[in-house]
């Protein structure tokens, strides 16, 4: 045994903390690749959905400023308290894809779409002021069959507000080094 031991003279104490930064940095490189292909399109502030039980994943890898480097709005809101009052015209839901947080998520576009109709209501004299809301999904680890199949069959109406999805990895983060032994 000490023989195989001094083969590896770098290994001193098997039980140090093990350097997860190349996890968190696939992660954020991740994240920022799909939020650049969103910034190309969409200038404005982006508001971020996110549901409960990815929270504390989420903000152990990212910080705030992470988020305002996206352009990202100050405001986060919780899936599970849709529909809410969200303000930003570009939304962004981080959910695990369940059918449960699709049935969520389409009663906050109802919600929204109800208000962009009263309010165009109010600008039809001004035709400039046309108001719409563009959503993005990021499913973790990745986007399901059976919640594709359930968009299509269920919701005709509102099938053209869920096309931008993407796989979001969020998931394979590996949260302490004592899971490796």
């Amino acid at each position: 045994m000490e023989e195989e031991i001094k083969q590896f003279p770098e290994v001193t104490n098997i039980f140090e903390p093990i350097d997860l930064t190349i996890f968190t940095d696939e992660i954020k490189v991740d994240f920022k690749n799909l939020c650049s292909n969103i910034n190309k399109v969409e200038k404005e502030k982006k508001a971020l959905v996110i549901s409960k039980n990815l929270f504390h994943k989420f903000f152990s890898i990212f910080s705030l400023k992470d988020l305002a480097e996206n352009n990202f709005s100050e405001n986060i809101y919780y899936l599970e308290k849709c529909p809410q009052s969200i303000k930003e015209h570009h939304i962004i839901f981080i959910f695990q894809s369940k059918i449960e947080y699709i049935n969520i998520i389409s009663k906050q576009i109802k919600k929204d779409q109800d208000e962009i109709s009263e309010k165009q209501r109010n600008f039809s004299e001004n035709k400039e002021h046309i108001i719409s809301k563009t959503y993005y999904y990021f499913h973790v680890p990745k986007v399901d069959i059976s919640v594709l199949n359930y968009i299509n069959n269920n919701f005709n109406l509102y099938e053209s507000y869920f096309r931008n999805y993407y796989d979001f990895d969020l998931s394979t983060f590996v949260l302490d080094y004592d899971l490796f032994l």
